[in-house]
C-alpha cells in the first residue's frame, strides 16, 4: 500500500466512511510538513497574480486532482461571476511509462509513494458537482500529446491567464509548452511544478526557452522550494 494511502487510513471519517472535511483539515495541519503549506500558499499567490488578466486556467497533468480542485476553489473565491474556465488535461488512468531515461528512476519513486494511477475523470467531475464547482470545467482525457492540440483546434479563440504544467515527463512537458505557452496572455503565469524534481521536465523547459529565444526568467516565491514559474513577456 502506498504511504499516502496508509496515512489516509488514520484520517478521521464520518459514519459513511468518508473523510470529514473539518476533521481532515485538522488532521492535515497537525501532520503535514511546512512544504505542503508552502505549496498551497504558492498556488494562491500565483493565482492572485493572474487576476485582472483576460483568459482562462489550464492544468496539464491533473493526477490525483488535488491541485486542480485547489485552483477551481480559488477561482470560485476570486471569480464569483464564473468568467474563467478551468480546463484539465490528463490520462485519467494509469500513468504512462517514461521514455526519457533520467525520468525513469524519479518516476519509480513517485509510483512507490503515490501510486501509478490518476483519479478518473468521472470521479473528479462527481466531486466537483457535489460541491457546486463543475460549472466552467472541462476535463480532457487521454494522452496530452494528442488531446491538447485537438482541444485547442476546436477552441481557436481561447487564451490563458494562468497555466499549471505538472506532467513530470519530458515528452509531455515539451508538448504542453509548445501548445499552451503561445496562448498565454502577456503577463500571464506559467507554473512549472516539476522543474526541480524531474530531469525531463527541466530539459523540456530549458529547451523551449532556448529554442524559441524567450526572455522570460525562471522565478520562485521566497517561501517555497517548488514550484518555479514564468511571467509571459
Amino acid at each position: 500500500m502506498p504511504p499516502d494511502a496508509k496515512r489516509a487510513q488514520g484520517a478521521p471519517k464520518d459514519s459513511k466512511g468518508c473523510l470529514d472535511p473539518f476533521a481532515a483539515e485538522n488532521y492535515f495541519y497537525l501532520h503535514c510538513t511546512p512544504d505542503r503549506v508552502a505549496k498551497f500558499l504558492a498556488h494562491a499567490k500565483l493565482y492572485e497574480m493572474s487576476l485582472g488578466l483576460p483568459g482562462h486556467f489550464a492544468e496539464a497533468g491533473v493526477f490525483k486532482g488535488a491541485s486542480f480542485c485547489r485552483f477551481r476553489k480559488l477561482g470560485r473565491l476570486f471569480h464569483p461571476d464564473h468568467t474563467r474556465r478551468f480546463i484539465g488535461f490528463d490520462i485519467f488512468g494509469k500513468f504512462p511509462p517514461a521514455e526519457y531515461g533520467p525520468d525513469k528512476q524519479v518516476l519509480d519513486i513517485l509510483w512507490a509513494s503515490d501510486g501509478d494511477t490518476s483519479i478518473t475523470r468521472q470521479a473528479l467531475l462527481l466531486l466537483l458537482k457535489d460541491q457546486g464547482l463543475a460549472d466552467n470545467v472541462d476535463l480532457v482525457e487521454g494522452d496530452i500529446r494528442q488531446t491538447l492540440p485537438h482541444y485547442l483546434k476546436e477552441h481557436q479563440q481561447i487564451s490563458f491567464a494562468i497555466v499549471n504544467i505538472d506532467l513530470d515527463l519530458y515528452e509531455a512537458t515539451a508538448a504542453a509548452l509548445e501548445n499552451l505557452f503561445p496562448l498565454v496572455v502577456r503577463g500571464g503565469i506559467v507554473i512549472l511544478d516539476d522543474y526541480e524534481g524531474f530531469p525531463g521536465a527541466k530539459r523540456a523547459v530549458d529547451e523551449y526557452l532556448a529554442t524559441h529565444k524567450r526572455q522570460e526568467r525562471l522565478l520562485k516565491l521566497c517561501f517555497a522550494r517548488s514550484p518555479s514559474y514564468l511571467i509571459k513577456e
